[in-house]
């Protein structure tokens, strides 16, 4: 999947189904994120925790501002270069993209776009 398929996927949907999203890609990305667990470089596993926390974080937050339908979110183009951008930036660029795929898959697959 590209970055221009995720983004007009995400974009497609409505506010719910963005919760359903956002939820569904958080749980994938602890699930991805289990391989640090036997990564010997603790200052390797220590930045991708990093990484993953600052993830969650965006996570967490859209999926609130979805939830109350507040405004003051972040345009859907933007929150999906965030996500890739710091997951580069913290090395875990593909657990992200499994949590993002595992999450379009999913939402595909029970709330048509």
């Amino acid at each position: 999947m590209t970055k221009q398929e995720l983004i007009d996927g995400y974009s497609a949907m409505s506010s719910r189904a963005k919760v359903q999203f956002l939820a569904l890609c958080s749980f994938s990305l602890t699930v991805g994120m289990r391989g640090l667990y036997d990564l010997t470089d603790s200052e390797k596993r220590a930045r991708r925790l990093q990484g993953a926390n600052e993830l969650q974080h965006h996570l967490s937050s859209e999926l609130g501002h979805h939830d109350e339908e507040n405004e003051k979110r972040y345009p859907d183009d933007v929150l999906i270069n965030i996500l890739l951008e710091k997951a580069a930036h913290y090395g875990i660029s593909g657990e992200m993209g499994y949590a993002l795929r595992q999450a379009m898959k999913l939402c595909s697959a029970t709330d048509p776009i």
